[in-house]
């Protein structure tokens, strides 16, 4: 009896083995002869434009596409097939169907037109579950847009559409479609838990009309949303344009201008936590004029807060740890090396700790090449 157990234990176990062993069937063609196979089979495509050196396009190739489930689903749905977009045909197809990031997933017709457009990679059952959506006609990425051009401006249908623009990686187009939805409104019409939304995800620009009816709006707003929502969403447009001047980034550039505008604008606003955005102002004041002590003793004091986010706190050290290699003190060494070692002892995120490590490695380094 002992053995007849034994036995169907290794059954079943080797049944487990290979129970998982199919794996969506992706096309090895010609992106022509790809869409031959789908109008004989008159089944939509499923394109997977992926890069080698992608690591979700590699986890989603691994290990969701070869699970039994998404396999079946897949090949039984759609024709499939995958481009790497930086070889052969495939670099003219990233260009036809303006593939930013990687992984892209579009859903074709038979002619190769885009359907849907799901950016990024996610676990079987969220993936499949997004596919579904740009299988139905009525919440696909062409179905919407095809609403939305015929003049759909119901706040629930512009919430699912720009969601929609966002998972497909495709932000000009959903801030421009925010934009004009909440430019349509009346002003008795804006405060709303809906359109809160919009705002809230949408609206970035410190000196915009939009983000200015938040602050003159912020008690009703409060209402809908939420004090704790509206504070965050406040001090992330307010953080968000201080540290575009620290760091230089999404198009801006630091001009000792733009830096006392910001500033005069915090002074009238009476915002929470004035002293955070000034206290990034005053290191891209100090990173501009090359000002190694001062941008030491801000960067200290900065990633020593626990309210700044390990992500700014990485942000600040990048710009401050090469201004004091460059230009300040063996003192102005030891207290940024001293305050990354507080830093590193509350990152929230273990994998960051790394990171934080190599700027501390590299005022080390520096230190060693004063001494010599």
């Amino acid at each position: 009896m002992k053995k007849l157990a034994l036995g169907l234990t290794l059954v079943l176990a080797a049944g487990s083995l290979f129970a998982q062993n199919r794996s969506v069937d992706f096309q090895h063609a010609t992106f022509a002869e790809v869409k031959a196979k789908a109008k004989a089979a008159n089944k939509p495509i499923f394109f997977d434009g992926f890069t080698t050196w992608c690591g979700p396009c590699k986890y989603m190739a691994n290990t969701v596409f070869t699970q039994d489930k998404v396999a079946d689903f897949f090949n039984d749905k759609f024709i499939n097939t995958k481009f790497d977009m930086e070889k052969g045909e495939g670099v003219e197809l990233a260009k036809k169907f303006e593939v930013k990031a990687f992984p892209t997933f579009l859903i074709l017709d038979t002619a190769g037109n885009v359907i849907h457009r799901i950016v990024g990679g996610a676990e079987a059952d969220e993936f499949m579950e997004k596919v579904k959506v740009g299988l139905n006609p009525e919440t696909s990425l062409a179905g919407q847009k095809a609403k939305y051009d015929n003049g759909n401006r119901d706040a629930k249908f512009i919430l699912g559409y720009l969601k929609t623009l966002q998972d497909a990686y495709m932000q000009q187009e959903s801030e421009t479609i925010a934009q004009g939805y909440l430019k349509s409104l009346k002003e008795n019409e804006r405060v709303t838990k809906d359109n809160w939304e919009v705002y809230n995800d949408f609206v970035n620009d410190l000196f915009s009309k939009d983000f200015i009816f938040i602050l003159t709006n912020r008690l009703k707003f409060t209402e809908v949303a939420g004090d704790s929502a509206v504070t965050a969403k406040i001090g992330s447009v307010f953080s968000s344009k201080a540290m575009s001047l620290l760091v230089n980034r999404r198009g801006t550039v630091y001009s000792k201008e733009e830096s006392k505008k910001v500033r005069d604008f915090i002074g009238t606003c009476g915002v929470k936590d004035s002293q955070t955005y000034l206290a990034l102002l005053d290191m891209a004041d100090a990173k501009a004029a090359k000002n190694g002590t001062a941008i030491a003793a801000l960067a200290e004091k900065a990633v020593k807060n626990t309210n700044i986010s390990d992500r700014d706190s990485y942000n600040i050290l990048s710009q401050a740890v090469p201004v004091v290699t460059d230009y300040g003190t063996k003192n102005d060494f030891q207290v940024l090396s001293n305050a990354i070692d507080a830093r590193i002892s509350t990152l929230k995120e273990e994998k960051a700790k790394p990171y934080f490590e190599q700027f501390k490695k590299q005022l080390t380094d520096k230190m060693n090449e004063v001494k010599k």
